[in-house]
């Protein structure tokens, strides 16, 4: 979300905003090419950064470090982290979040009155109330920003700010990372991390923002990319990019999908593009709608990976 002043930020003295990924964060790649200067929007002003675009995956990645605490603070002035707009945001999502757990009960074998699920980039909590009221008792989330896990925490959720936080013995048969995973520093990581976290058969549920056939598009008509088309992501993952995101990490696509029934829209601009875009995914028969959704079975064991 921009904030009301332009001004732009200093970050911490040594740190260098321009300096590209060594490696693309979707397909390891070292193919990453510069592409355009994007500043990130922060509570007191902006950072200057770049946005780079992998090659061979056509992931597009900014070069900020999203694991500085400098920048993470941007989530805390974003307009889905303010209080002010949670029922907005209910209103907008409940159905979609009510569909994800309709999605979840297709693929996970037990019970889900017996699962333990974890959501990472839990925000407001409404995934978890959705799985709340389909009957999951024991709910485990992430959340980086201090108001909101705090809200989580007065709900009787455990809210933890790191994955690491969570106590070693737990194990889950969900793990959802909705709208969180592009925002994450080194993805792989955190995909390995888990893998040693879930449960035998559990799954992980992600979606993502779709809009690099968008980007695409723009450059090919030489467009200036803006903070507007590139938004506030880390790595905006191509659908190849993700999959190879998963694979290199252990996992296995059991389900793919671009449609997401009972999502609703501010305004009528976003709902006509996100049909558009699903027209034209069903036409192609390639995921072109806006929003991709994917379930994935880790199907390495976790000591193969360091």
């Amino acid at each position: 979300m921009k904030t009301d002043s332009p001004t732009s930020v200093g970050l911490p003295e040594g740190r260098v905003a321009c300096s590209p990924p060594p490696l693309c964060g979707a397909c390891g790649s070292d193919s990453v090419e510069h592409l355009a200067e994007v500043p990130l929007y922060l509570p007191k002003g902006s950072a200057p950064d770049t946005i780079w675009r992998c090659r061979y995956c056509g992931t597009y990645i900014r070069g900020l470090n999203f694991a500085d605490p400098a920048i993470q603070s941007h989530f805390n002035a974003a307009s889905y982290t303010d209080p002010a707009n949670e029922e907005r945001f209910r209103a907008l999502r409940q159905g979609f979040f009510e569909n994800l757990v309709r999605l979840t009960r297709r693929f996970v074998r037990a019970d889900l009155a017996d699962c333990r699920i974890l959501d990472i980039g839990a925000a407001y909590g409404h995934l978890i109330d959705a799985y709340r009221s389909a009957g999951v008792r024991r709910i485990d989330a992430i959340e980086i920003v201090e108001p909101l896990r705090r809200a989580l925490e007065s709900k009787g959720i455990d809210a933890f700010r790191d994955p690491s936080d969570i106590p070693p013995e737990r194990r889950f048969q969900v793990v959802a990372l909705i709208d969180s995973l592009y925002c994450v520093e080194k993805p792989a990581d955190l995909l390995i991390g888990l893998s040693k976290r879930l449960a035998e058969d559990g799954v992980v549920l992600i979606r993502v923002t779709n809009r690099t056939h968008i980007l695409n598009f723009l450059r090919l008509l030489r467009c200036r990319l803006t903070a507007d088309h590139v938004g506030d992501a880390k790595h905006n993952f191509s659908p190849r990019g993700l999959r190879m995101l998963l694979e290199r990490t252990g996992y296995r696509i059991v389900y793919q999908t671009v449609a997401e029934p009972g999502k609703k829209f501010a305004a009528a601009g976003g709902a006509w593009l996100y049909r558009a875009g699903r027209v034209a995914s069903a036409i192609t028969g390639k995921p072109l709608a806006q929003g991709l959704t994917v379930i994935a079975r880790a199907h390495a064991r976790p000591e193969d990976h360091p």
